[in-house]
């Protein structure tokens, strides 16, 4: 039975949706960003708890995380639980996730432009990795039976032709699975929570202004895609793929923001909902 707690909590969260919406709708298209006076004010309101370094897994952390969960998830997904699949990670990292699956009796094969944090260990036991752009994959039409990725896809710089290259190198019949968070228009959008932890400060302060508080050189190293953009991508393609599941998970949690400074949001999208989506979990199957 949920407590009386947890049930205030929602309401809460509804009223603030609610609100949130009417500020949004109601505002003015001016003006767009905020000063430098406001950026110092949110930054003393909402100071950065944890440096990158700080929260950086160890090596011998990896056998333990979600990677191995998430193996387990993918295979629960395929129908035939008996065929042995030939994976491909896009945007892979460390490969840790390709290794379970290779643990699995899979065979797996990682890409990505950053070669730096492989692991060794997983390529000595069977995976398959390669520098590669996932919009330019070098491999065969239809090679692979699932296409897999993990917060990769708010990265690419061109989802579209990555997508486009997942089904031609995926069989027919065969799956793409992409779970990717946070979405650029989302809170934590801009991917600086150990440089500057103010929601939605991506839609509020020009990138200027942010570049000149912040020391993290990839900080920039998202697509600035929304939710909408997504939505009409996968319905472009509604004609060769097929939804299977489709999750967007929602975090209305920091809606004050819009409600205090409606005009810098209604000045970047019409879309409401590209302000509280922030993940996609989407599983294909290519007809």
């Amino acid at each position: 039975m949920k407590s009386i707690k947890y049930w205030t909590k929602i309401f809460l969260l509804k009223y603030l949706s609610i609100k949130a919406k009417a500020a949004f709708n109601q505002a003015s298209k001016t003006p767009e960003w905020l000063d430098y006076n406001e950026l110092e004010k949110l930054r003393a309101e909402y100071p950065v708890k944890k440096k990158y370094e700080e929260c950086q897994n160890k090596i011998e952390d990896y056998y333990t995380s979600p990677d191995f969960q998430k193996a387990d998830i993918l295979l629960s997904l395929v129908e035939d639980k008996s065929k042995k699949l030939h994976f491909l990670e896009m945007g892979c990292q460390h490969g840790m996730l390709s290794y379970a699956l290779t643990l699995r009796g899979h065979k797996s094969t990682g890409v990505d432009v950053d070669t730096h944090a492989f692991n060794t260990e997983a390529k000595e036991h069977g995976v398959e990795y390669y520098f590669m752009d996932a919009c330019e994959l070098k491999f065969e039409d239809e090679t692979f039976d699932f296409i897999v990725s993990y917060n990769a896809f708010e990265h690419m710089h061109d989802p579209e032709k990555a997508l486009k290259e997942a089904m031609r190198v995926v069989k027919k019949g065969g799956y793409i699975y992409l779970n990717f968070n946070p979405l650029y228009m989302s809170p934590w959008g801009l991917h600086s929570w150990y440089e500057l932890a103010i929601p939605y400060c991506q839609m509020l302060f020009p990138p200027d202004m942010i570049r000149d508080v912040v020391e993290m050189k990839d900080l920039w190293g998202v697509n600035g895609w929304s939710c909408q953009a997504y939505r009409d991508l996968w319905k472009k393609y509604e004609n060769q793929l097929s939804i299977v599941k489709n999750n967007e998970n929602v975090d209305p949690f920091h809606l004050n923001m819009v409600v205090r400074y409606p005009s810098c949001f209604r000045s970047k999208t019409d879309c409401f909902d590209d302000l509280v989506v922030d993940g996609i979990e989407i599983l294909f199957q290519k007809k």
